[in-house]
């Protein structure tokens, strides 16, 4: 049966939703950050910005064939670790490993919303660093064209809300998110509440060359409380557009999702 599309208009911007992290992406098809150790001339050309270096596992590709969300991780493309790099106040980040950059923008639970700096001051972020590595990259290896050995880009925001704030347990879940949860029936005429969220969703998204992951889920919080954790993630090439303009069309079905994922009495109080 095919889907109808539906045509959804965003008219709101909401100064107080409580976005909590922002990633912006890129996965090479090659280890190539890891040619002649041009990482580490990387790390230290960002270190003035971002002195803060710890090394971690290295991160997984990602891919959608069919239904099967697969998980790939290639020593010899990804090397041994990805390398965080944050600033001092720890609300940016960015990640090198060899066939992967990231930058993120952080909210920690404890920290109010409303201090989201915008789609095009992380863009700019992202992208400064992003015109680092090509310029490393035309001074050492000047026959190698960064932008060919793009796999995918990667936009992905999450926001995470206290739902105690608004309902008084998860089988009331459908007065945040337009969802409906399942919840076991007591047999003296109420409800058994969930007491946790554990959902993924993966959307194919052809014109995009990519797809989206959605996952809800319930988490803790640094202070102890538990939270309603929404993230999504779209991932896709760029064949026929420029960088730019796919993190656009990318940030503009992020926000679409947004309203028509939640509430529309949640996302007054938003605004």
């Amino acid at each position: 049966m095919e889907h109808t599309p539906v045509a959804v208009k965003r008219t709101k911007h909401y100064k107080n939703a409580p976005i909590s992290e922002v990633i912006f992406g890129v996965t090479f098809s090659r280890g190539i950050l890891g040619i002649d150790n041009l990482i580490f001339d990387l790390i230290s050309d960002f270190k003035d910005n971002y002195p803060i270096v710890y090394a971690q596992n290295p991160l997984f590709d990602e891919e959608l064939q069919d239904f099967r969300l697969l998980t790939h991780l290639n020593l010899h493309q990804t090397g041994q670790a990805v390398y965080r790099l944050q600033n001092e106040k720890e609300k940016r980040l960015l990640q090198l490993q060899h066939n992967k950059f990231f930058f993120n923008w952080v909210r920690r639970d404890n920290e109010s919303v409303g201090e989201y700096p915008g789609f095009t001051k992380l863009y700019h972020y992202f992208s400064s660093g992003y015109d680092t590595i090509v310029k490393k990259f035309s001074k050492f290896l000047p026959e190698m064209d960064v932008d060919k050995y793009v796999k995918y880009y990667e936009l992905h925001y999450q926001d995470r809300l206290n739902w105690q704030n608004y309902i008084s347990d998860l089988s009331e879940i459908d007065k945040i998110l337009k969802i409906q949860i399942p919840f076991m029936p007591n047999l003296n005429g109420g409800v058994y509440a969930p007491n946790n969220i554990v959902s993924k969703f993966t959307i194919p998204m052809p014109d995009q060359e990519g797809f989206s992951v959605i996952t809800i889920n319930t988490a803790s919080s640094e202070q102890g409380e538990q939270i309603l954790v929404v993230e999504c993630s779209v991932k896709g090439k760029a064949e026929h557009q420029s960088r730019k303009e796919w993190f656009l069309k990318a940030r503009d079905m992020q926000l679409l999702l947004f309203d028509q994922l939640f509430q529309p009495e949640i996302l007054s109080s938003w605004a």
